[in-house]
């Protein structure tokens, strides 16, 4: 019992430790993205491109079908899938790095 206890204690430790990493090297790579641009000057960058399209300009069926293909959990979560938060972390954990190159997309909710 005594051994299984201790191997428990382990995997906690080790499991914390990874979590740990892949937090801290979240933490830096959104520090260092801020420290190139504001997101305030991001936003205003974004909003003066020629083709910027206001949410409430949208049709209702592009904005559903965007949902229906990006979180088809959307409405069943309250901001945050933990199951895909869950999934990404497991990925990142498998590959041994963060996925720094992805593009990230955040929804304005509704």
């Amino acid at each position: 019992m005594r051994i299984l206890k201790r191997i428990l204690i382990c995997i906690f430790i080790a499991i914390l430790s990874i979590v740990s990493y892949f937090v801290i090297s979240g933490y830096t790579m959104y520090k260092d993205k801020i420290d190139e641009k504001s997101i305030s000057d991001r936003i205003e960058e974004l909003r003066s491109e020629e083709n910027y399209t206001k949410i409430s300009e949208l049709p209702d069926y592009y904005l559903d079908a965007v949902v229906a293909i990006e979180d088809h959990r959307f409405y069943s979560h309250f901001g945050v899938d933990i199951l895909a938060t869950t999934r990404a972390m497991i990925d990142n954990v498998i590959s041994l790095k963060m996925n720094g190159g992805r593009k990230f997309y955040f929804s304005a909710g509704g």
